[in-house]
């Protein structure tokens, strides 16, 4: 019987820590947990690292409820370099009387 190498060890280790992966969220389940129905959409490319707000609602009404996440994270064009593919981050906890971050608008002059 073949012996692990310490490092083969520590990997097989680390993988049990983990676990199974978990299941990718569908577009509905993201919308039914974001309070304000909006999440960030960051830029995947490399050194972009462009940022917006983003509604949820709709990408629902185009591939549906149970549509995958993954077809946002992957279908997501950046307005300022081009590229397609994000990572997704829901609203943080602002505080007790915010509650989670409402959806940002740019305050100033209209034209």
């Amino acid at each position: 019987m073949r012996r692990d190498t310490p490092r083969e060890g520590l990997q097989r280790f680390r993988a049990a820590l983990r676990g199974p992966p978990s299941p990718v969220p569908t577009l509905g389940s993201m919308q039914r947990s974001t309070p304000g129905k909006w999440l960030w959409v960051y830029c995947a490319a490399y050194g972009c690292l462009h940022h917006s707000p983003m509604a949820i609602a709709p990408f629902v009404i185009r591939w549906g409820p149970d549509a995958s996440s993954d077809m946002l994270r992957w279908a997501a064009p950046c307005s300022k370099c081009g590229a397609k593919g994000a990572t997704l981050m829901l609203p943080s906890w602002v505080s007790t009387t915010v509650g989670f971050a409402p959806f940002p608008v740019k305050s100033g002059p209209r034209p």
